[in-house]
């Protein structure tokens, strides 16, 4: 990339086209990547990007346990919105049922 007797603003101009090719890849790219091939939701996604997982406020949770967290909640979550609809269609089936 730096190779004798090239001029300082050609290599200049060359390692910028070189991080604008990076940037645009890691924040647009790498998001669309893993939510079409391996299946990621896109808060997964976000994720993905977040730099580490690292906090700065003092609080000393993992990013692990933080996501497990989340997992554990929208598991719950489905269950209970799979439970209530299985019974909204019973309460359904009992309410529009004719009586001959």
């Amino acid at each position: 990339m730096f190779e004798r007797g090239v001029s300082f603003p050609a290599r200049n101009t060359r390692l910028v086209l070189v991080t604008g090719a990076i940037l645009p890849a890691t924040t647009q790219f790498l998001p669309n990547l893993v939510q079409a091939d391996f299946g990621y939701t896109a808060m997964w996604a976000g994720l993905v990007l977040s730099p580490g997982g690292g906090r700065h406020d003092g609080d000393d949770v993992s990013m692990e346990k933080q996501v497990n967290e989340m997992m554990k909640n929208q598991q719950q979550h489905n269950l209970a919105i799979g439970i209530m609809s299985a019974q909204f269609r019973l309460l359904r089936a009992a309410i529009t049922e004719r009586v001959a």
